[in-house]
């Protein structure tokens, strides 16, 4: 897997914001979880985005997030390796899909 994101000084909007490899087909956007579970001792932030998630994994903390956004957080995501953490924070965006997304 390989995950690319265009320099958002890049002013061409003819280029997507958003680069998954390998991609399917025909497939717009491909919905993958990142990050580290954590453990029973462990605490886990479900964040919105890369960033996100890659500056809490760098602290030190357990982080995941869905590659495509807040919206695209799948239901079978949730399951005892996620459960299995002390507490789970969803810390996304203040905006409205952030917001839905929560």
């Amino acid at each position: 897997f390989f995950y690319i994101r265009k320099d958002p000084k890049n002013k061409n909007d003819k280029l997507p914001k958003n680069w998954f490899f390998p991609k399917k087909v025909g497939e717009e956007k491909r919905a993958t979880l990142y990050g580290e579970y954590a453990n029973e001792s462990e605490d886990l932030v479900i964040c919105e985005g890369i960033m996100d998630c890659l500056s809490l994994l760098s602290l030190g903390y357990k982080a995941l997030t869905s590659l495509t956004g807040c919206m695209t957080f799948r239901d079978e995501w949730i399951d005892g390796r996620l459960l299995k953490a002390k507490r789970v924070f969803v810390a996304y965006d203040n905006d409205e899909a952030g917001r839905n997304g929560a």
